[in-house]
């Protein structure tokens, strides 16, 4: 598997705008470092993970979720690079953090006395 390459000129298009390219590289290399503690190598399929978490990032890098002028009020986001969703598309991305299947049956697909039993459906 090859390492995934993501560069600020695709943060740009995935934006839609011209970005400060020293900028978006140093987000691309935050959010390519906290997904690299999740999955490692970080495939290939996360690469909208990774455009759409740097492009949060770069767009509102305080967080700010909810602003109100008058009286003036803020709220902000986690302070986690990565949302839970995120993290969960990453894992499934490289094969992982989904459902798991245990077969009751012995390798050779017969039951034996140390197998649990298994249910047969018609």
């Amino acid at each position: 598997m090859t390492a995934l390459s993501v560069t600020s000129d695709d943060l740009g298009s995935f934006l839609g705008v011209d970005v400060d390219e020293d900028r978006a590289t140093f987000v691309l290399d935050l959010v390519m470092g906290e997904a690299a503690t999740i999955v490692t190598p970080v495939p290939d399929g996360a690469k909208a993970v990774i455009l759409s978490a740097s492009a949060r990032i770069y767009s509102n890098p305080t967080g700010v979720s909810q602003e109100l002028i008058g009286p003036y009020q803020t709220s902000r986001a986690a302070s986690n690079l990565l949302t839970k969703s995120e993290r969960s598309s990453l894992r499934r991305a490289a094969g992982g953090g989904g459902a798991f299947m245990v077969d009751p049956l012995g390798i050779d697909g017969t039951e034996t006395d140390t197998d649990y039993p298994s249910v047969r459906f018609p």
